[in-house]
């Protein structure tokens, strides 16, 4: 039961971070381009409108896929219940690895965003 415990920890660890992340952008984003926090990329620094913008559409894309996340990592603990310990590891590092790739999607979503909305001088189309 103590490996079932820690493996639903860590399965729940990154989907409670997105929704941490998600919640801090949605109620105090970054007000101004900075090197330590926020959704920082070279096309979301162009300007102050390219920097707000992307904020706020990095923070509801965190809230909506750690949403996701939580209840994909509740139905795995429960899963996790029933199976050998080699078969949780195996499962915890697949959806590990899904929940990494879900940040890069997140980065995607929010580039392609900023570049239809944007262009490459960081004025609005």
């Amino acid at each position: 039961m103590g490996i079932w415990i820690m493996n639903c920890i860590i399965a729940l660890l990154m989907p409670v971070i997105l929704l941490i992340v998600g919640a801090i952008f949605h109620k105090s984003p970054p007000k101004k381009t900075n090197g330590v926090y926020g959704y920082r990329t070279t096309r979301s620094r162009k300007n102050q409108d390219t920097w707000d913008f992307s904020q706020k559409y990095a923070g509801e894309l965190f809230w909506k896929i750690g949403w996701i996340s939580v209840l994909v990592s509740v139905v795995e603990c429960i899963v996790l219940w029933f199976l050998s310990e080699p078969v949780q590891g195996i499962l915890i590092s697949i959806v590990l690895v899904l929940e990494m790739v879900a940040i890069f999607v997140i980065i995607a979503m929010v580039e392609k965003k900023l570049k239809e909305t944007f262009d490459d001088n960081g004025i609005r189309r």
